[in-house]
């Protein structure tokens, strides 16, 4: 299990970590708040004092919870409460990424710090979709986590310079640390997918070449000679393990770059192409369109209009 969580570790490492949004929350009496989904973000919630009800548990003082994939979920005083969402309630808006949501009434008061990051890096959607939905840790088994959460508490109320970089920052360490923990009590049968994959040596070793050489013309033959494997068996490990065949893998980790590099630099897209591998700009286009639905320069456009993925969505709920 240290080893798993040694090349969790190191992989995350790589990852860019960017606050949307960190909002501490003062509630009292009966309360509900709705959070719409994110994509491609992560969303966590700290309970500071008092207890919540999410979903199909209680939380109480000390808890901490991640929804590694963003999925749309609510919060309540107590089960059956009403909600609004979270942009429909009073909140003081300290700074784009920081605020205060406050909804006062009569009975006992819940105090929490909830938060959106994204995850920039390419690599976060195949190392998430194999986490479980909620990773659910109480701050007696993870005291480090709780301290953490604390300093993003007091930084998230502070509005001098340097503040997003300060958060951005401890959003990465919060989720490094909370895999971590996760990992160190997760079962045989929890490692599966792409954890599973990181606790087979030579599985591990295909990854990596795939990651770190993603225009390499690789083909089966070549990745099971690379790690010592005949090709069938490193075929029906490889599947096995990370849920797809390697080839697969290898085109969905090739494309989910190119849309990284598509949105951030303007690289040709004949150049793209030839860098993650492919001999012409037409297969390339064509095997992005497959994947993402639109043709790489389609897929440009739309990012530099679609705009910012939390003020898209305040904009839709008000």
């Amino acid at each position: 299990m240290a080893t798993v969580a040694a090349r969790i570790h190191t992989y995350l490492k790589g990852l860019e970590v960017s606050g949307l949004l960190y909002c501490r929350s003062d509630l009292a009496g009966t309360w509900g708040v709705a959070f719409p989904p994110f994509e491609s973000c992560a969303m966590f919630h700290l309970v500071t004092e008092g207890k919540m009800w999410l979903e199909d548990r209680w939380m109480e003082a000390g808890d901490f919870v991640l929804m590694p994939r963003g999925q749309g979920h609510a919060i309540r005083s107590q089960p059956g409460a009403p909600v609004r969402s979270i942009f429909e309630h009073d909140r003081l808006i300290l700074n784009p990424r920081c605020e205060v949501l406050r909804s006062p009434g009569e009975g006992p008061e819940t105090k929490l710090m909830c938060g959106v990051v994204r995850l920039d890096h390419p690599g976060a959607r195949h190392l998430l979709e194999a986490l479980p939905a909620v990773i659910h840790l109480r701050a007696a088994e993870a005291p480090a986590l709780s301290r953490l959460m604390e300093l993003i508490a007091e930084e998230a109320r502070f509005e001098g310079s340097g503040s997003f970089s300060v958060l951005t920052k401890l959003a990465d360490v919060l989720i490094v640390q909370s895999i971590r923990y996760w990992l160190e009590t997760a079962t045989c049968e929890d490692l599966k997918g792409r954890l599973g994959a990181l606790s087979d040596d030579r599985i591990c070793q295909a990854l990596d070449l795939m990651h770190q050489a993603p225009g390499r013309p690789w083909t089966l033959s070549s990745l099971a000679s690379e790690v010592a494997m005949s090709r069938a068996s490193f075929a029906q490990r490889f599947t096995e393990l990370v849920g797809e065949p390697a080839m697969t893998y290898l085109t969905r980790w090739r494309m989910d770059l190119a849309a990284k590099r598509l949105t951030t630099d303007p690289t040709p897209i004949a150049s793209l192409a030839f860098d993650l591998g492919y001999e012409s700009e037409t297969s390339f286009s064509q095997a992005f369109k497959r994947t993402k639905g639109l043709s790489p320069g389609a897929y440009r456009k739309q990012a530099k209009s679609g705009g910012d993925s939390l003020a898209t969505t305040r904009e839709s709920a008000s």
